[in-house]
């Protein structure tokens, strides 16, 4: 198994033009590609721990999906807690511009 910090890490294609003070909070002051890396050992991690039968009869759709497919269900409410965070990232901007920033810094 390889892990993904040991590849070496590339830049992005589109730095941010826009001249701001990042906040405390702003998710454009760490690097998109470190952000992918981290997501990716994350769900690596997830996906390892999920055990075939989880996946029988979709177990994870049923009414007891927590005891049935616990580890889908921590995977998918990581997903959900990820969108959330890049929803909000996207929101809290003030401008279009400073959005679309956010935007074409979390996709490049």
């Amino acid at each position: 198994m390889i892990s993904i910090k040991s590849k070496q890490l590339r830049r992005s294609l589109y730095p941010i033009k826009i001249d701001i003070k990042f906040d405390v909070h702003d998710i454009r002051k760490y690097p998109a590609i470190d952000i992918a890396d981290e997501l990716t050992l994350i769900n690596q991690n997830f996906l390892l721990n999920i055990k075939p039968e989880e996946l029988f009869n979709f177990s994870f759709l049923s009414t007891e999906k927590k005891l049935l497919a616990p580890n889908i269900i921590s995977m998918l409410e990581f997903y959900d807690r990820t969108v959330a965070l890049f929803a909000t990232q996207i929101l809290r901007q003030k401008t279009d511009k400073l959005r679309a920033s956010v935007i074409i810094h979390l996709f490049s």
